[in-house]
Order: C-alpha cells, then sequence, then structure tokens
C-alpha cells in the first residue's frame, strides 16, 4: 500500500515537472531526451500497477481467511454459553448478527484501514509538494479545502442520522 501510494505521490513529478522542466526546455538537464522521460512515466506507471496487482491478490488470499477466523472465534466463545440464552433468542436474529457484525470488522480492516493510510499518506504528500513548490498558493489551496471540509462535515451529520435510520431498520427487519 504504502509503495504504491508513494509512487503514485512521485509519478506527477516525472510527467509534469521533469518533462516540461528538464526535457522540453533547451537549457534543461535532460534536453530533447523524452525517451527517458517516457520510460520514467512508464516504468513507475507499471511499478505501481503491478504494486496494486500483488497488493489485490494478498488481499484476495488474507481477507477471506481472516473472515473466516474471525466467524470461528465469535462462534467459539459462543459454545460455553447455556441452553436458555439460546432458547431466548431467535435463530435467525443471533445469525444475521454475528454476520452482520464480522462483516463489519471485516470491512473495517479490508476496506476502510487501508484508505485511511493511503490518503493520509497522500494528504501529507500533497501537502508538502504544494509548499515546495509555492506556499502563499498552497495557503489558499488550504483554506479552500478547510472551507470545504467543513461544509462536507455538517451534511455528513444530515447523512449520519438517516444512515442511523436506515440501519436500525434494517436490523429489525433481520430479528
Amino acid at each position: 500500500i504504502l509503495a504504491t501510494t508513494v509512487l503514485a505521490l512521485i509519478s506527477p513529478l516525472f510527467s509534469t515537472k521533469f518533462l516540461y522542466d528538464e526535457v522540453l526546455v533547451e537549457n534543461g538537464a535532460y534536453y530533447q531526451n523524452v525517451m527517458l522521460a517516457i520510460g520514467l512515466i512508464v516504468g513507475t506507471q507499471v511499478i505501481g500497477l503491478l504494486l496494486s496487482v500483488v497488493y489485490g491478490v494478498t488481499n484476495a488470499w488474507f481477507a477471506p481467511r481472516m473472515l473466516h477466523t474471525l466467524r470461528i472465534k465469535i462462534f467459539s466463545a459462543m459454545q460455553p454459553l447455556s441452553l436458555s440464552f439460546f432458547t431466548s433468542k431467535q435463530t435467525g436474529s443471533l445469525m444475521a448478527r454475528i454476520s452482520h457484525d464480522t462483516d463489519y470488522i471485516y470491512q473495517f480492516f479490508i476496506d476502510v484501514c487501508p484508505s485511511i493510510i493511503i490518503n493520509a499518506i497522500k494528504i501529507i504528500g500533497i501537502i508538502a509538494a504544494l509548499f515546495l513548490l509555492n506556499a502563499p498558493l498552497s495557503l489558499i489551496v488550504l483554506l479552500v479545502s478547510l472551507v470545504t471540509t467543513i461544509v462536507i462535515t455538517r451534511f455528513y451529520k444530515v447523512q449520519h442520522s438517516i444512515w442511523h435510520k436506515f440501519h436500525i431498520s434494517s436490523h429489525r427487519t433481520n430479528s
């Protein structure tokens, strides 16, 4: 994940800054070495693609095993419970709750955590690159981003209440 994210941050440097400032400008250090620039651009894209494929294959191998192990642990933890616990609960509701809860845990570790890591690295890298290129413009971009974040956060609060109502009705339907 980290290597793919770093390559995604570095790739624009080869495809824009290096190409326009060093290859296509007469006084650039690599003037008229277009093939070198193309090789760097294509090379970073291919390496990023290969790393993404390796991550996808690893994730496809690991994710079902993690979900299986998690369900086994949950059902094993339920084994010592008394018979009265199971007779007082509806079987379908209990199974649905276990299934939903394990799916939520699975999604958190497989989808949410990697996305948070990737996006945090990208944001930090982009902010650092912006400040290295042009600090005043970076401050304007950060200000606009802050306003956008505030607007999205307020919208999210409304969405969250709607999602909560949906989630409650979904659990009532399954029980």
